[in-house]
């Protein structure tokens, strides 16, 4: 008789048809010249009409998910004398609520003008600012800030997939954790988009919104010129048939402040236009809708952690939650051309067993009707001595009748031990 993990195995390799989900897209966009661009709104992931979910009464620069996937979180605010505000916006009520407010001034921590927020595995936000990059203790509802690096301006602010480490451009620098700063490569200054998890390379490019040329840069700072004219804010799953990027591109009308939002390959070439605005948008970010699949926040105590499982469009399906050591390239390839960004180990089945209920809870079991579950990891009793280690996360939502077996599955989700 098999082993529920050896069963699990056989499920993953069933199946032989091409599929593969195209993510819709959240975009937040200032338009200045069109009021009906300003705003919150969900684009089609193969084309079509956005909808506005959010009419915005002020203006917002900045969309990412928090853990649990149901929350985006958003900025506003900034110039004196007003607040700087951290915003969620709720995806299934459409509700604009303010999470924080931070005074405005160089004393009161990020100020002036605020470029780009997101949590890390503990749920805390990482905050790039004018004034440098700041952490805000949102995982004990303190919101106390540290400044973590304060030598420069930061745009965008992204969690190293590969070492769980704080990636800013303006640099561009790499902010351990700990608050340890280190310069990537030779110190260019690209504007740092993505991250793409089938290489780890992050996507960057020169120029801002105008004549951008898109550039994959390296963990050790290399620069490959990809091609021109993108700004790429986020990386679907494979197969990239639609198009694995997602992008901001300059619009031959006025390639100063009319952009286009397209899907490209891996190579920049054009794939699906999604938005091919003639209208001022100022400030644009995005994200893909609903895809932090899988996600920790802090329960209370250090290397403690809620692991939080989420995919909405398979309400009551069984799910497995994956953890290893040995990261997630190559990962596992589907007979159906998809890939699971996870190298399974012998600390998977550890964790799937059963065997240790005190250190690995819910990793296995049915989603909710919302489509929703959590489980917990609880390292709390390591010693000093593995702080940095990291392991991976990865999670699926089976369904024997679908490719594979598998409905959905998440992006690699990485927890660094502190």
């Amino acid at each position: 008789m098999k082993t529920d993990h050896q069963a699990l195995f056989s499920v993953l390799l069933l199946g032989a048809v091409t599929s593969g989900q195209v993510r819709d897209v959240v975009l937040v966009s200032a338009g200045t010249d069109d009021p009906n661009w300003s705003g919150i709104f969900l684009v089609p992931g193969r084309g079509g009409p956005p909808v506005r979910l959010l009419a915005q009464p002020i203006t917002l620069t900045n969309i990412g998910l928090l853990p649990g996937n149901r929350q985006y979180c958003t900025i506003g605010g900034g110039t004196a004398p007003y607040p700087i505000r951290v915003y969620s916006f709720d995806r299934e009520t459409l509700q604009l609520s303010t999470v924080h407010t931070f005074p405005w001034g160089p004393a009161s921590g990020p100020y002036r003008r605020v470029y780009s927020v997101t949590a890390d595995q503990e749920g805390d936000l990482l905050i790039a600012a004018e004034n440098g990059l700041w952490r805000s203790r949102a995982s004990d509802n303190s919101y106390a800030l540290e400044y973590l690096e304060n030598s420069s301006l930061h745009f965008k602010v992204l969690v190293d997939v590969d070492t769980g480490d704080y990636i800013v451009d303006m640099g561009p620098m790499r902010v351990t954790p700990a608050g340890r700063v280190s310069t990537i490569g030779g110190g260019a200054v690209p504007y740092l988009g993505s991250q793409d998890p089938a290489s780890g390379d992050f996507l960057v490019s020169h120029g801002a919104w105008v004549l951008n040329f898109l550039f994959r840069m390296s963990p050790s700072g290399a620069l490959t010129t990809v091609g021109p004219y993108a700004h790429v804010l986020a990386v679907d799953q494979e197969p990239s048939y639609a198009g694995a990027y997602v992008g901001i591109v300059p619009n031959s009308l006025n390639p100063f402040t009319h952009l286009r939002l397209l899907r490209l390959d891996r190579t920049a070439q054009p794939v699906t236009t999604l938005v091919d605005n003639t209208h001022t948008i100022l400030l644009p970010d995005l994200v893909l809708d609903r895809s932090l699949n899988v996600s920790t926040k802090s329960a209370g105590a250090r290397n403690r952690w809620d692991v939080l499982v989420d995919f909405p469009n398979a309400p009551w399906r069984p799910y497995a939650c994956f953890v290893g050591m040995s990261g997630f390239r190559p990962g596992l390839p589907l007979q159906d051309g998809r890939v699971l960004r996870m190298n399974l180990d012998d600390l998977t089945w550890v964790a799937l067993s059963g065997a240790f209920p005190a250190v690995f809870q819910g990793l296995l079991g049915r989603l909710d009707s919302r489509g929703a579950a959590q489980g917990r990891i609880d390292l709390n009793f390591l010693p000093p001595a593995s702080r940095g280690t990291t392991f991976w996360l990865l999670a699926t939502a089976l369904d024997p009748a679908a490719p594979s077996g598998i409905a959905a599955h998440s992006d690699p989700w990485v927890v660094q031990i502190r």
